[in-house]
């Protein structure tokens, strides 16, 4: 899955860019499972559990890796709890 952007700055020492835009090139069926995992980050941050410090598309979405090995989607919380640990 191609995914396009354009870099605003390096974010942080590890190369992290924030982007202005990004791009997703993907057929229908993987957009939707992108939204589905959205809304479940989504709901996930409403639930009023701040113990998440971000989530990957991969770790919801098992088939994900082998359909797209090259390619994630992270959610990051933007208040997560300090003493929160995620693996």
């Amino acid at each position: 899955m191609p995914i396009y952007g354009y870099s605003k700055r390096v974010a942080n020492e590890h190369g992290l860019h924030e982007m202005s835009e990004v791009t997703f090139h993907v057929p229908a069926k993987d957009l939707r499972r992108i939204a589905m995992f959205l809304v479940h980050c989504a709901d996930h941050a409403e639930s009023g559990n701040p113990r998440w410090s971000h989530f990957h598309l991969r770790q919801l979405d098992r088939q994900w890796n082998q359909d797209h090995p090259d390619s994630d989607v992270i959610v990051s919380n933007p208040a997560p709890d300090p003493s929160a640990r995620v693996d």
